[in-house]
């Protein structure tokens, strides 16, 4: 009996076009499987840890909390700028260096920071003026409040935020990327009291120089008079 030679089979042999298809088929289903996601995910809003914000009270006074370096301190400018501006002298281009120097004397601090007076002295359209501004820099011998800190009734912060009325006060946060933890537990702190709190973007470098919001600038008298300030 006759048997029939098998013919091997070579690789240009096998067609391959099929399998080509199914595959081309599958890697476009997953492209509009993935372009589908990513439009819904768009649609999404995730929702992290964010208490219930309030608005502050009308007409209350912004307080900052500054978070940086793991570390938080309150930031309270207004009552240094009335104890710099104490004294007897009348504001005048002669007085400005006297008034700068009897302030500077009296070494005023708060819990965190360091307060003095500098002035500028400039000529403009021919005339020479005097400007008297305030110098904030960070206390050496204090540190801000851990998150540890933070735990404990002796911490400075806390204590300084008990003292805050929810009528008359609110919390604004200034917050660097090492100091979340310790930001999330000052706001905690906060909410707690009953003090609404916000978010300030920008961030204080120090030393930090206050003009106010109007430069207050004060004429030379060529007479030595009294100048009054514009």
């Amino acid at each position: 009996m006759y048997r029939k030679r098998r013919r091997n089979i070579f690789i240009d042999d096998i067609n391959l076009d099929s399998l080509m298809d199914i595959l081309t088929c599958l890697v476009g289903i997953m492209l509009l499987v993935v372009i589908v996601a990513v439009i819904e995910a768009r649609r999404v809003n995730v929702r992290m840890h964010m208490p219930m914000v309030k608005d502050p009270p009308e007409n209350s006074e912004r307080k900052i909390c500054i978070c940086k370096n793991g570390r938080v301190k309150l930031f309270e400018i207004k009552d240094a700028r009335k104890d710099l501006s104490r004294h007897n002298l009348t504001p005048s281009f002669e007085n400005a260096p006297k008034i700068v120097r009897d302030a500077n004397s009296r070494n005023i601090t708060d819990q965190y920071f360091k307060y003095k007076l500098g002035y500028d002295e400039w000529t403009e359209y021919g005339r020479i003026y005097r400007s008297i501004f305030m110098i904030v820099d960070e206390r050496d011998d204090v540190r801000g409040d851990t998150l540890e800190e933070l735990e404990e009734s002796s911490s400075r912060l806390v204590k300084l935020l008990a003292k805050l009325d929810t009528r008359k006060h609110w919390i604004a946060f200034m917050v660097d990327k090492e100091s979340l933890e310790v930001f999330k537990k000052t706001r905690e702190i906060c909410i707690k009291r009953g003090l609404a709190t916000g978010w300030d973007p920008g961030f204080i470098k120090f030393p930090y120089t206050d003009r106010g919001r109007d430069r207050v600038k004060i004429p030379f008298s060529p007479r030595g008079e009294l100048s009054n300030t514009q």
